[in-house]
């Protein structure tokens, strides 16, 4: 048989101290907790809590530059946001490469002047972590340097974009769904 004692209550005293050290750990718990999860807002993702993601912000940045580069006549300065790979969807059902849509953007910015070129409203659509198609209307507005007439064209685009290795570029530029484009205009 065990031998039983009798119960006695056993009293722990705490120092001072040592509450003040299990208190602090506990807010410091309860801190990283909450700044550790995004501080309560729903944490991030691959928008950084946004709500626009960082390949859209890229990708709109190479295009402005693009449509900013023509419209100031630097064909050099548009022609380094096209990849080397482009696929260009000509109004005359050709197929064109990176040296064939040179030729026809320098013969566009040999003949235009006052050019305005957007597209808007615009859409991209992610395509993996390096590719997004951008679809929208792209408008141009530009004088003509023979007979000074302002001429407008206005037309349904699509931009494939890929990013190679850490540079975005344009691969394709088409009408929507591969058909053809009308600028830029001949001259």
């Amino acid at each position: 048989m065990i031998p039983v004692s009798p119960s006695r209550s056993v009293t722990v005293r705490l120092e001072p101290a040592f509450l003040r050290l299990i208190g602090g750990l506990f807010v410091l718990l309860l801190l990283s907790f909450i700044i550790g999860c995004g501080g309560g807002s729903g944490g991030s993702g691959t928008d950084n809590g946004t709500g626009v993601d960082p390949l859209e912000i890229e990708v709109n940045t190479s295009l402005d530059l693009f449509l900013s580069a023509i419209a100031s006549g630097n064909i050099d300065l548009a022609m380094q946001e096209v990849d080397s790979n482009l696929q260009y969807y000509r109004k005359d059902s050709t197929v064109l490469g990176y040296q064939g849509f040179k030729t026809c953007l320098a013969n566009f910015l040999a003949g235009a002047a006052s050019i305005s070129i957007t597209i808007a409203p615009r859409a991209v659509v992610p395509d993996g972590e390096t590719a997004a198609i951008i679809r929208g209307t792209l408008k141009c507005t530009y004088i003509d340097k023979k007979t000074s007439k302002s001429i407008s064209s206005e037309e349904l685009c699509e931009i494939y974009y890929a990013r190679v290795p850490k540079v975005w570029g344009i691969q394709r530029l088409s009408g929507q769904n591969f058909t053809t484009l009308v600028f830029p205009a001949a001259f």
